[in-house]
């Protein structure tokens, strides 16, 4: 019967031999053809900025190089492709300018290193141009939402008063109380046209109470309560801002302790922020 394996014999020092030993047939050693790389992209602009994920309506333009002036406009989801191809050797280095009005302009430098399958998406990050100061004095109206039916009476709509304290885009709006605490404040910032503001659940004001923060007293010894965040837009006045979580009426002092008294968790309470 014959061998399967071929045997090749070497003569090495001494009178040796090397047998080395190879599987007719069986192994493949041609390296298989490199991929051909990619030469030519295409780009895909994504605008985009803090609570939204989209900004519709931003003019994308390519700045420098071969195709300067080619621009896009993002849709409704915050995107748009440029209409051309840009060939490897002139990418990099090539700027894209996005812009709207209102809005500050941002500017992005191409890389060959964020292409995947000659497709390059460029996200925007973007801000408004300028800002009100909303620094002052507001009266905020607090309304249980419309599924609270055994909310106690006076606490389904509450009128109390906070002061609004701004830095740039970071905003604080602490209520007005006899006892009042830095801690015991709704903090957030303002991005596109959003304003949002939340409790601070490691600021837990006053001591032992539920957590969230004391919107407005009821009267000396009970208050109403907000937990979760506030959400709404900043361009129009009054900010109706919308709570989706808790409203709970706190009873109780620092002396005799607290309790709830009652809560009602809803997507529609709303807090009406009014200046002075």
């Amino acid at each position: 019967m014959p061998n399967r394996w071929d045997a090749i014999l070497r003569p090495v020092v001494g009178g040796a031999s090397l047998s080395i030993l190879v599987l007719a047939g069986a192994c493949d050693f041609s390296v298989p053809p490199r991929p051909t790389p990619v030469e030519w992209f295409t780009i895909t602009a994504r605008t985009g900025v803090g609570y939204r994920d989209s900004v519709a309506d931003v003019r994308v333009e390519v700045v420098n190089g071969p195709d300067a002036g080619t621009f896009c406009q993002t849709d409704a989801r915050g995107t748009c492709t440029l209409p051309a191809r840009f060939h490897v050797t002139t990418l990099t280095g090539v700027e894209l300018r996005a812009t709207k009005e209102e809005w500050a302009p941002k500017v992005v430098r191409l890389s060959t290193l964020a292409a995947t399958g000659g497709v390059i998406t460029v996200q925007f990050s973007m801000r408004p141009a300028s800002i009100p100061d909303f620094s002052g004095t507001y009266t905020v109206a607090i309304r249980a939402g419309t599924g609270c039916t055994d909310f106690p009476d006076d606490a389904r709509d509450v009128t109390g008063t906070a002061t609004v304290v701004q830095d740039g885009t970071l905003i604080q709006a602490i209520p007005d109380l006899p006892v009042p605490s830095a801690c015991n404040a709704w903090s957030g910032s303002i991005d596109d046209d959003v304003l949002g503001l939340a409790w601070d659940p490691d600021c837990i004001f006053p001591f032992s109470g539920p957590p969230g923060v004391i919107a407005a007293p009821l009267n000396s010894n009970r208050a109403l309560i907000t937990a979760n965040s506030l959400s709404g837009l900043w361009r129009t006045t009054p900010w109706v801002l919308t709570l989706d979580g808790d409203l709970t009426v706190q009873e109780g002092s620092l002396q005799t302790g607290f309790r709830i008294a009652a809560s009602c968790r809803a997507t529609d309470h709303t807090l009406t922020f009014t200046r002075r």
